[in-house]
């Protein structure tokens, strides 16, 4: 088992319920694991996150596995094969939307923990930071369940429509994170289809629009003029294509800029 131990990042995933943030959050595992998170922990059309799911990605990690912690017991799922791992954390889940539906409510001690190899984008970043592993942060909408202190960066995602319920829940996810001074990535899911490098640079374009949409909302988070945002193109959960990789070419570059200067 691995031991969490040496220098480390960690990244909040945070933003607006059923925008891709366990999607995207996998873009920093090795590409067989990445599959089969997509396929066991991204439901399409549901807020699938009932608690906390930590990321660690580490070269040194070669064999993958899961932890189940709740207030009780810790459960480790040691075979990383879809099937099984699909049915544990249905059941993991069942259990947990039925104490928020009951209104019990999720507590800090009830979380996912999933240990995998590095992509080579999280590889790059390790390697570049000095680092031992990196840690992803996938959140529901609480983030009052993440120990912010030791959060490095903010992705927050969004989607390309500013409903009504849109801003209530930005309004309410910002106000959790304001107080803290994080750096922050904002990430544009439009769920737009594009296949190539010229598609892809114009939905870079749709995201720089659509954040403007909610500029009054992103602003206090905001530490320059410049409102940082990539656009996050459509990926699949059987293969990694062409234009996703454009985008972990650049989610790679933009944080290693952010690490580089953190560690200044």
């Amino acid at each position: 088992m691995f031991i969490e131990t040496g220098n480390y990042k960690s990244i909040l995933m945070t933003g607006f319920q059923r925008a891709g943030k366990s999607f995207i959050s996998s873009v920093f595992v090795a590409d067989k694991e990445c599959l089969i998170l997509r396929r066991v922990f991204s439901t399409p059309g549901l807020n699938f996150t009932q608690c906390v799911v930590k990321i660690i990605v580490s070269p040194e990690i070669t064999e993958s596995y899961v932890q189940f912690n709740t207030e009780s017991n810790r459960q480790l799922c040691s075979i990383f094969e879809e099937e099984r791992l699909d049915s544990l954390v249905y059941k993991f889940n069942r259990v947990l939307k039925q104490k928020r539906e009951s209104g019990e409510g999720i507590v800090s001690s009830e979380y996912i923990k999933i240990f995998v190899p590095p992509s080579q984008l999280a590889r790059e970043i390790i390697h570049a930071s000095n680092l031992s592993y990196l840690v992803i942060v996938d959140t529901p909408e609480d983030t009052m369940l993440v120990q912010m202190e030791e959060i490095n960066l903010v992705m927050f995602v969004f989607g390309s429509r500013a409903t009504d319920i849109n801003r209530a829940d930005s309004k309410e996810t910002i106000a959790g994170l304001m107080p803290l001074s994080k750096d922050i990535l904002f990430l544009y899911n439009g769920k737009k289809l594009c296949d190539n490098e010229n598609e892809y640079e114009d939905m870079q374009r749709d995201a720089c629009s659509a954040v403007q949409c909610f500029e009054e909302e992103f602003t206090p988070l905001i530490k320059s003029s410049i409102i940082p945002i990539l656009g996050v193109p459509n990926m699949h959960d059987r293969k990694i294509i062409e234009v996703e990789e454009i985008f972990r070419q650049r989610l790679m570059e933009i944080v290693k800029v952010y690490f580089k200067f953190q560690n200044i």
